[in-house]
């Protein structure tokens, strides 16, 4: 527990520090939603690439700009993936469909970075990010399911791109590298004695932790990951933009077993400005 306590408080050091506002600062709040795309291979449970489109893809975004510009995302998103079509089986002479697997995914990041260069009305902004992206699996196989988790809490750098384009345009590219990460995966063959006892409590807040509890430390020749974000916006008032955000987030976990995921996002996009 005191593993997942260390990730808490480094979470919140963050936040704390981002939080220190200062009068006369630009604040917002972005609500997006569109659509998704995933590909997905995890040999933990299958060597298949499961594939899935979703509209229940979405998230919001707190914004800081001052000396500092700090940036809080908290995002979901649900993909259904099937190989095949929908079939029919039979449990004790029930008549059943089979369904989907699921795979839900919650980020919380959180960004600070500092203009280094400015040019006009373009700027480039350096500094550091912290991200926590946590995902559910199901994997149902007619009447057999298996879950699996995948948690990581990455501390890397972070780069932007601001450009404002006339009096109405503006556009933002931006990337994040996690460098060292708390990285926590279902284990081979899809669960062990460890992962039986974790789920003892049979209370999802104290199984959660437990898997957390049993993660490690991973460095880039273990777990590699990137989110490329670009957002384009159109101003409707003083407060009020309109926009596009497009998000491609890709990770790599070579163990227990390799890990691939892409996902691509575009969503519709208001942002306020207070």
């Amino acid at each position: 527990m005191r593993k997942v306590q260390t990730i808490i408080a480094l979470f919140l050091f963050f936040i704390h520090a981002g939080s220190n506002a200062q009068d006369g600062a630009m604040k917002a709040v972005s609500i997006y939603w569109g659509a998704g795309n995933i590909i997905r291979q995890d040999l933990v449970f299958s060597p298949f690439k499961h594939k899935d489109r979703t509209l229940l893809q979405g998230g919001i975004v707190f914004e800081r700009q001052k000396k500092f510009f700090h940036e809080i995302n908290i995002g979901f998103s649900q993909y259904d993936p099937m190989l095949r079509d929908p079939y029919i089986f039979y449990e004790y002479e029930d008549k059943q469909t089979a369904q989907p697997h699921q795979f839900t995914i919650i980020s919380l990041d959180y960004s600070m970075a500092k203009p280094v260069i400015e040019h006009g009305k373009a700027k480039i902004l350096l500094g550091g990010s912290l991200k926590n992206k946590v995902q559910a699996l199901n994997y149902t196989y007619g009447r057999i399911s298996n879950f699996g988790y995948f948690a990581s809490t990455g501390l890397g750098l972070y780069a932007a791109y601001l450009q404002q384009i006339g009096e109405k345009f503006r556009l933002s590219a931006s990337v994040q590298l996690p460098l060292l990460s708390w990285l926590a995966r279902s284990p081979y063959l899809v669960n062990d004695d460890e992962f039986i006892e974790n789920t003892a409590s049979h209370k999802g807040l104290n199984t959660f932790l437990a898997f957390i509890e049993d993660g490690q430390l991973a460095s880039l020749n273990r777990f590699q990951s990137f989110d490329l974000t670009t957002r384009y916006y159109y101003k409707i008032s003083s407060q009020l933009e309109l926009g596009l955000q497009n998000q491609i987030t890709f990770l790599h976990a070579s163990r227990p077993r390799n890990l691939y995921s892409l996902q691509t996002e575009i969503s519709l996009s208001g942002r306020f400005t207070f």
